[in-house]
């Protein structure tokens, strides 16, 4: 206590000059109208220029709890999508009864913790593991179209093929034609790809969609993976030099999703005893 009247008595003149301000002020903007208003206009300015700011910063710590349900939502909606394409499939062929068939595909949200896309065989890791039921051979998607696919799992982590990995060959098919093709990155700009033996009696057009062609366990059926940019004739080849642009930028993933092929086992069975 006696610190702090000896702190006053210190600095007295100093604290009596801004009593005495304060004091002016408020006798200025009590009787004058016009200074009332502009001192109350510019208080309100100073206020909501705070509560602006502070609103802000909460909303920019928050977004990682934003993006995370979004990619939760994101993942139950594809996963919606996913059984309503094969109801409609299966409305427009055979009557087929069996629920597995209809939702075959389950779709599991996982955040990217680490991603490479500089090098030639580039990867990615993410956060959903073995306990999570991930395993080796399962398909990755962005928002936007084809990541790769699951190489390796441990139980909470798993290392995953990127596209941009010189041993990923894709199924594929243009959208507009149906012809089958192949995408296949040739080690140069991670934006862009090659679409693989297109015969030279195909006619691409510049944008034309390219998808997955879904004959493979791996990628479901009709998921984009680039829009054709280029393409030239090449004398003495019997297939078209075409470029694309792929659809998913690896240099921003943040949230993918792993696709759960439930008939995958089924299939690859009955495929390893035939070949």
């Amino acid at each position: 206590m006696l610190q702090f009247f000896q702190f006053l008595f210190r600095f007295r003149s100093f604290l009596l000059f801004i009593a005495l301000e304060v004091i002016c002020f408020s006798l200025i903007f009590r009787n004058n109208d016009y200074q009332r208003v502009s001192f109350i206009n510019s208080s309100n300015r100073l206020v909501g220029f705070l509560m602006e700011t502070s609103n802000s910063v909460g909303d920019f710590f928050s977004l990682v709890g934003t993006n995370r349900t979004l990619a939760e939502e994101n993942a139950l909606l594809r996963n919606r999508v996913m059984q309503l394409e094969q109801s409609i499939y299966d409305l427009n062929t055979d009557e087929i009864e069996d629920a597995r068939l209809i939702n075959k595909y389950e779709i599991l949200e996982a955040k990217v913790v680490n991603n490479s896309v500089r090098q030639f065989n580039n990867y990615l890791t993410i956060n959903k593991g073995s306990l999570d039921g991930v395993v080796p051979g399962m398909s990755v998607l962005s928002p936007n179209g084809v990541v790769g696919k699951v190489k390796e799992v441990s139980s909470y982590y798993s290392v995953v093929y990127s596209l941009l990995h010189s041993n990923v060959i894709i199924s594929a098919r243009i959208e507009r034609t149906g012809d089958l093709a192949s995408v296949q990155w040739d080690g140069a700009d991670p934006r862009r790809a090659k679409l693989l033996y297109v015969p030279r009696h195909i006619a691409p057009r510049q944008g034309d969609r390219i998808i997955t062609s879904g004959f493979n366990s791996v990628f479901p059926e009709g998921i984009e993976i680039g829009k054709i940019t280029e393409w030239e004739e090449l004398e003495e080849e019997s297939f078209l030099d075409i470029t694309l642009d792929l659809t998913t930028d690896f240099s921003s993933l943040s949230y993918v999703y792993v696709v759960i092929n439930t008939m995958k086992p089924e299939l690859d069975s009955l495929q390893y005893e035939v070949y």
